[in-house]
């Protein structure tokens, strides 16, 4: 596993994000926090085994990508042959492999959007869980738009506002209370990032 991007200009200095991690993500101001608070976790709980920490992070991310696009497709009556095949064309894929193995946002970016579409899946065809599909799939957008500035809040409130128009009566006030719930961490990151 390779931890030197660590060093890379998307980071904080490393001895910011060991010793002072909260003041350093408060200052943060050029790119989304979560990268950096992870890496700032990961030197302050094991600052001697910081590949292997990735390397285990990295793992569980690749099995639950995986796993939560398989599930994904089966709840959108995907076949079992088409629903495996998917799954192992992207198991070996070769770029999921470099990014498994590079400590950068990539690999966990496909897990979070795989969970996106898992808790879309789940929301549309389980009604007796869509509040808990609606807190899934806006937690995991916030978490995208915490750890890339490409999915920004615009992104965000467009989806929330699509999920919206197209959804019945009965749920669309949980999808306005549950996607501004979320939204308030992004919009409070956006709004700071300026000063």
């Amino acid at each position: 596993f390779d931890t030197g991007i660590l060093t890379d200009m998307h980071f904080l200095p490393l001895d910011a994000l060991q010793h002072d991690l909260l003041r350093s993500m408060l200052y943060l101001h050029a790119q989304p926090p979560l990268m950096n608070l992870l890496a700032g976790i990961v030197l302050k709980l094991w600052p001697h085994h910081i590949d292997g920490a990735f390397e285990v992070i990295y793992g569980i991310a690749g099995v639950a990508a995986v796993s939560l696009l398989f599930h994904a497709l089966r709840r959108l009556g995907t076949g079992r042959w088409p629903r495996m095949a998917v799954c192992l064309f992207l198991c070996s894929f070769p770029t999921l492999f470099l990014y498994q193995t590079w400590a950068y946002s990539t690999h966990l970016e496909f897990c979070l959007g795989c969970a996106l579409l898992y808790f879309l899946a789940v929301f549309y065809t389980l009604p007796a869980r869509r509040a808990s599909s609606l807190v899934g799939l806006f937690s995991s957008g916030c978490l995208l738009g915490l750890l890339h500035a490409q999915w920004h809040i615009a992104v965000f409130a467009g989806l929330a506002a699509l999920m919206w128009i197209m959804d019945r009566q009965s749920a669309r006030r949980q999808i306005a209370l549950v996607s501004l719930l979320c939204l308030l961490p992004l919009a409070g990151w956006y709004t700071k990032i300026p000063f």
